[in-house]
Formats: C-alpha cells, structure tokens, sequence
C-alpha cells in the first residue's frame, strides 16, 4: 500500500488493484470538494490511462462519512465520475464493511 496526498488536497491510498481518495472538509465546503473529488477521479483516469489500465466508474463508490447530523446536512449526492454519475451511498466495503456514521453495524450484520 502506498499513501500520497495528490494536487487536489485529497489523500490517496493505493492497493495492488484499488485506491481510495479522501478528503476531510466542513458540511458547507460539500461542493467545492465534490469538484475537486472529480477532478482528482479524471486525474486518477488519466494515469492509470497512460499505465495501459482502466478506471471503472461502475465500481466507484463515494460516500459522506460523518456524525449522523453532519450527514444529513449534506446536500450533494450525485457525483461526476468521468463521464458518468454515481449517487453516494452508506456503505462501502473496505477490508470489512464501513458505514456513513462509522457505527460498524453493516459490519457486525455481514459478519454475523
């Protein structure tokens, strides 16, 4: 795994097949991040363009993550994706399965 902090200032965690871009903002900053997010996706694109493989925007998931309340506040959940849009979603898997207020519960129900 290597970790960056790309030109966007999002952070980047990179796996042998799979990366992940984060980015930590206030509820307001919610669109100005959601540009930067997407142009650091085009970015992403063009690099793993130029390396002879293929980002899959079916397989990008975004996702809000915060207190419950601070979730809520926000606004945006159609995403540019390249050429596409993908709405936000709750969950996520990660080494284990990840939820938008960090509770564990979709992570204990898919163990359990």
């Amino acid at each position: 795994m290597s970790s960056v902090v790309s030109a966007h200032g999002l952070s980047l965690h990179q796996y042998a097949d799979d990366c992940q871009l984060y980015l930590s903002v206030p509820v307001d900053d919610a669109p100005s991040a959601v540009t930067r997010l997407s142009q650091c996706i085009a970015d992403v694109a063009e690099w793993l363009s130029a390396s002879r493989l293929c980002l899959n925007p079916d397989k990008t998931v975004i996702m809000w993550l915060g207190s419950k309340h601070q979730v809520e506040k926000v606004t945006v959940h159609d995403i540019p994706v390249l050429q596409s849009s993908t709405t936000t979603m709750n969950t996520s898997r990660d080494l284990g399965m990840l939820d938008s207020q960090r509770t564990m519960l979709a992570q204990v129900g898919a163990a359990c």
